[in-house]
């Protein structure tokens, strides 16, 4: 899988991130962990603020042991006119500005 991948690139104590579907988070730390990649934050990313979660971001570290936090949900769009289409979040734009 592309942790292993990634871990070999990585330096000791090097950080990884990536993106990854949410129902398959049980997949992607089974794979972090045998990779040597200890699991450090996990940001379930979706939608609007009432749909649930269909990825989430994680950060890895190499070399080190798993200490996940699980932060508040990355809410993309706040709302959706029917002439504009959906709006981006302020937390969307801050997390990613060349949004804007």
């Amino acid at each position: 899988m592309f942790c292993r991948a990634a871990a070999n690139l990585l330096r000791h104590l090097g950080y990884f991130c990536c993106i990854y579907d949410a129902a398959a988070l049980p997949r992607l730390c089974a794979a972090l962990n045998d990779a040597g990649l200890g699991l450090r934050g996990i940001v379930p990313v979706r939608a609007y603020a009432s749909r649930p979660a269909m990825r989430v971001l994680a950060l890895a570290r190499k070399n080190a042991a798993h200490q996940c936090v699980l932060e508040a949900p990355l809410t993309l769009h706040s709302a959706q006119t029917a002439t504009d289409g959906p709006r981006w979040s302020a937390r969307a734009l801050q997390f990613c500005p060349w949004l804007a």
